[in-house]
């Protein structure tokens, strides 16, 4: 899930690097020339891992999910993250290709990643022809355990950005404006937003169940 704040200071990102005017050739022409700049680089900045346990020990769901061994609800042990974090150092849109800061505007992403998903998903086949397609029913987020500790990674994230010393007196808000994620306070909202917004780059692996030809 990638929530993106716009910052006050200019310069602050990297946005005047690709994204402002005339930026993207300047760029591409160094990195042509001497294989330096901003597409010599991988544009994110701090990873980080965090547990959840204590922002959930008194929601039921965690609770009732919770295994009576040293394993918790997501059957991970005391030293396994729920959570990763990390940022990027420019707007980084992914797969949306819009919303680009224009001029004078910068903006980063505080990045949150869902570890030890308990949703599984089915690839079945469809037909006897080897070369068609399996059919693939993904079911993220399906299991509410899931959606639980997510949503509660993604407000984790807000609240880093949003009071963490060394953002809190630079964001303006969320970016665009309209996501109005920096006055998210409840779970809730985030469940919205990740329905909307959230996307993966990491494999679940699905459950194969492979149906007889048969039977197709």
């Amino acid at each position: 899930m990638l929530s993106f704040y716009e910052v006050s200071k200019p310069g602050l990102t990297n946005d005047h690097l690709i994204w402002h005017t005339g930026a993207r050739e300047k760029t591409m022409k160094q990195y042509k020339e001497s294989r330096t700049g901003f597409l010599s680089q991988f544009p994110f900045g701090v990873f980080a891992f965090a547990r959840l346990d204590d922002r959930l020990k008194d929601e039921p769901l965690w609770q009732k999910s919770s295994q009576n061994t040293e394993r918790d609800a997501l059957n991970t042990l005391p030293n396994q993250p729920h959570i990763e974090f990390w940022n990027t150092e420019c707007y980084s849109p992914k797969y949306m290709f819009k919303d680009f800061p224009p001029d004078n505007k910068y903006a980063f992403a505080m990045a949150t990643t869902f570890f030890s998903a308990k949703s599984r998903g089915e690839v079945t086949l469809g037909s006897t022809d080897p070369l068609a397609n399996p059919k693939v029913q993904h079911n993220f987020l399906a299991d509410p355990l899931d959606m639980l500790v997510f949503s509660e990674g993604c407000r984790l994230a807000n609240e880093i950005a949003l009071e963490g010393a060394g953002t809190k007196d630079i964001i303006i808000g969320s970016w665009p404006a309209a996501h109005g994620h920096d006055k998210f306070t409840q779970r809730e909202q985030w469940q919205e937003a990740i329905r909307q917004r959230a996307d993966t780059c990491k494999l679940m692996l699905p459950t194969l169940r492979f149906v007889s030809t048969d039977t197709i």
